[in-house]
């Protein structure tokens, strides 16, 4: 069986950070992480960018 998770955020960077630390800390580990952000100016984009294990969708501008 795959496991995949999806996480939505908007300016929430240190939530995102915590999150993905615990999920690394499942045994087993997902299989595949997707993170979408909508329209975030927190950095969250640059730190996704630096993990190549994260599928990343973004929107800029927000949409909501």
């Amino acid at each position: 069986m795959r496991v995949s998770v999806m996480i939505t955020t908007s300016n929430r960077l240190e939530e995102l950070q915590r999150t993905l630390q615990m999920l690394g800390k499942l045994d087993p580990a997902p299989d595949e992480v997707l993170v979408t952000a909508d329209g975030c100016t927190d950095g969250t984009p640059e730190f996704l960018s630096a993990m190549p294990n994260v599928k990343f969708v973004g929107n800029q501008p927000a949409r909501g």
